[in-house]
């Protein structure tokens, strides 16, 4: 029985010495400015959110005119205004400070339909079809 677990244990250490990664490693293509205007305007997304913050989710409508309205999953619910820099990153100023605002690029996950990332990884962004 000893041995079992020893040679159970060689073998963890083996794979975490050689670096297997139990992860797959996402790659992403930043968006142009022109498409992400495209993208956005007019747009409804929800937003599943990065760690640090109480909320997990956001659903957020872009009105082509360049203002905006939220709903996190804790109800609180924001008014704001959003644009495309002249860098091609998306910015965001919400009425409610306690909504995280600022500009970022954002990024479409390779091999995916319809999932985005802004912020950091684990700050996703889906597109909802409303047709």
């Amino acid at each position: 029985m000893k041995t079992f677990f020893f040679l159970v244990f060689l073998l963890t250490q083996s794979l975490i010495l050689s670096g297997c990664q139990t992860t797959r490693e996402v790659t992403k293509t930043i968006i142009n400015k022109e498409e992400l205007i495209s993208l956005l305007a007019g747009s409804e997304v929800v937003i599943d959110l990065d760690g640090g913050v109480r909320a997990t989710q956001a659903r957020i409508h872009m009105d082509p005119n360049g203002t905006m309205r939220g709903e996190n999953d804790l109800g609180t619910t924001t008014k704001g205004i959003w644009q495309v820099n002249d860098k091609g990153q998306w910015c965001r100023e919400w009425e409610d400070h306690r909504w995280r605002g600022g500009c970022h690029y954002l990024y479409r996950i390779d091999g995916e339909k319809n999932l985005y990332q802004y912020r950091s990884s684990e700050t996703r962004l889906r597109f909802i079809d409303n047709n």
